[in-house]
């Protein structure tokens, strides 16, 4: 299995957890949603707090480079959090290949459910090979907020 790395910053004591999510489109197969401190049909996140998370995927097709899309529906809108070309990104059909970013919730999410989605891109005409969502909620402590940020590594 390879490795795309995002801001992957996992400690020892945290667990990642499988993380219920429906498919969202493109051709290519997600195999597994794995969130630290998380599991099954909602994830409870605290704000401030960052949460390494780590998507297991099959492409259809060869692609040269992939963009990684997450976002959130906030009140309605969609608010982008991630949107990265990712560095020495080819991928082949047949091999699976585990997606890792954080996402650090902000408080002004606090006390609020709401759905998250990751989409994978081919850049070459911008379609989504695939993408997964999930099921989100935010709880508020005296921790201040965080951002979030991707960087391939």
């Amino acid at each position: 299995m390879k490795l795309i790395w995002i801001l992957s910053t996992f400690l020892a004591t945290t667990s990642c957890g499988v993380v219920d999510y429906t498919r969202c489109g493109g051709s290519g197969t997600s195999w597994q949603l794995r969130v630290t401190d998380c599991e099954g049909p909602l994830c409870y996140m605290r704000a401030g707090t960052s949460y390494p998370i780590q998507w297991d995927m099959t492409p259809s097709i060869p692609i040269a480079s992939l963009r990684l899309k997450v976002s959130a529906i906030y009140m309605g809108l969609q608010v982008t959090i991630i949107n990265a070309v990712l560095d020495n990104s080819s991928v082949q059909p047949g091999t699976t290949y585990t997606i890792q970013y954080t996402l650090t919730p902000y408080e002004v999410a606090c006390r609020n459910t709401m759905r998250v989605s990751a989409e994978l891109f081919n850049t070459a005409g911008d379609v989504v090979e695939v993408c997964v969502a999930f099921q989100v909620h935010v709880n508020c402590d005296e921790e201040e907020a965080g951002t979030t940020d991707a960087v391939l590594y």
